[in-house]
């Protein structure tokens, strides 16, 4: 799923995506990850209409991903959603991956 997004648009700039995340490992879409993904769809955390990013976010959650890398800020990584998407993640029984934006991650590597 992150492959296809990434080589979708602009063909130089998903050249760009798909070179930045060649060689990383890939997670498995489990039933454990649909299945959460379905729960926070339910729970209003993340809306049926992205529903690839509520998999996206359960799929590194199940894969015990440390970090989810987004520019999604409305859905997965700004400050309010981080904290009801963490607490819900708790409350089911998941460590959440760190979910921070692409210059968050990269920070401090000066």
């Amino acid at each position: 799923m992150v492959i296809r997004e990434a080589g979708a648009g602009d063909p130089a700039k998903s050249r760009q995506r798909l070179a930045l995340i060649d060689g990383l490992p890939l997670l498995e879409i489990t039933e454990a990850a649909l299945v959460l993904a379905e729960g926070l769809v339910t729970a209003r955390i993340v809306p049926a209409k992205v529903f690839n990013d509520a998999l996206h976010l359960a799929t590194a959650t199940v894969g015990r991903a440390d970090y989810l890398m987004t520019w999604n800020l409305a859905h997965l990584a700004g400050a309010q959603v981080r904290r009801r998407i963490e607490r819900e993640l708790r409350r089911r029984g998941f460590e959440p991956p760190t979910l921070c934006t692409p210059e968050e991650l990269g920070a401090g590597n000066d």
